[in-house]
């Protein structure tokens, strides 16, 4: 049987093969996703043009589809594959790594704003808008929730199921590549730059390279929920070309410079400066080197021998 990534279990059921494990993530994004699409869009939570209403029509489409598609994994995880939640990086000791996880992705966006900052990318409209309302402080908690729970879902289909499925079929290497090339589809968009859709790529490496070191994906969900909520609620900057209504947290910012410094309509993930990040962070987690004892190396799961 093929040995899994996060685990030294074996499957006990019907893994798909490789080339068949990308259609499925599409399959499982789509079931989840449309049908909670089209209900928001007939109670008019989501306008015709594809726009959400209201920061609470946002929140709605994080929470519904994202948590029927976790479902679904975590039901074809258990009852086709029958394998376990630490084969999908869930290891115990989950919410500590989360968390910590969630203030690295705050600080990262605090970080790639900060620098599109001082390269002139941005002007200075208003300091701490939010805290000028209740029902703005609100509403971002509120955000933070649904973006934990996008994220996470997310983070449990590419990095837990997609990439230890492949990984298992096949090879790292090519985990590496099914991961970033699906992910990069499933975000792209005809008219975005291709600094974008490189960026994507590049945040699929980044995460498989940190869930592949830890040897859990806890720490990558917390930060991806960090990165994209702060993303989206701190500067009054997009996010992957959405526009969140509510007053920033943090600040907000104008954009004033070229496009590749702030990413224009598409937010600071087609910024060059995220390219860095991502770059630097993948590099950092394929030469970091664990304290691994050597007598533990044989019963640890292989990402760990790997390392």
């Amino acid at each position: 049987m093929a040995r899994l990534i996060f685990s030294n279990e074996a499957h006990r059921g019907w893994m798909p093969w490789a080339v068949l494990a990308p259609i499925l993530a599409i399959v499982f994004v789509i079931l989840g996703g449309l049908p909670f699409e089209l209900l928001l869009t007939e109670f008019g939570f989501i306008s015709e043009s594809g726009d959400f209403v209201g920061d609470f029509g946002l929140l709605l489409f994080l929470l519904l589809p994202f948590s029927m598609m976790a479902v679904m994994v975590l039901s074809w995880t258990r009852w086709i594959e029958k394998r376990s939640l630490s084969s999908l990086g869930l290891s115990n000791g989950g919410w500590r790594r989360f968390t910590s996880g969630l203030g690295v992705g705050a600080l990262s966006v605090i970080a790639v704003v900060g620098l599109i900052f001082v390269f002139g990318g941005y002007r200075l409209h208003a300091w701490l808008p939010a805290l000028s309302s209740w029902s703005a402080i609100l509403g971002i908690i509120a955000l933070l929730v649904g973006f934990a729970v996008q994220s996470s879902a997310e983070e449990l289909l590419f990095r837990g199921w997609l990439f230890s499925v492949v990984c298992a079929k096949f090879n790292l290497v090519l985990g590496f590549i099914f991961n970033a090339v699906v992910f990069s589809f499933l975000h792209f968009s005809p008219d975005q730059p291709l600094l974008v859709t490189i960026n994507s790529a590049l945040f699929a490496v980044f995460t498989c390279s940190w869930a592949l070191r830890r040897g859990q994906i806890w720490g990558v969900m917390g930060w991806h929920a960090g990165w994209n909520w702060l993303m989206g609620t701190g500067f009054g900057i997009p996010i992957t070309g959405l526009e969140i209504e509510a007053r920033p947290l943090l600040a907000h910012l104008l954009p004033a410079g070229d496009a590749w410094l702030t990413g224009a309509e598409q937010g600071p993930e087609g910024s060059i400066f995220c390219s860095l990040l991502f770059v630097l962070g993948s590099t950092y987690f394929f030469i970091r080197k664990d304290n691994t004892k050597a007598e533990d190396v044989e019963d640890s799961p292989p990402s760990q021998a790997l390392a």
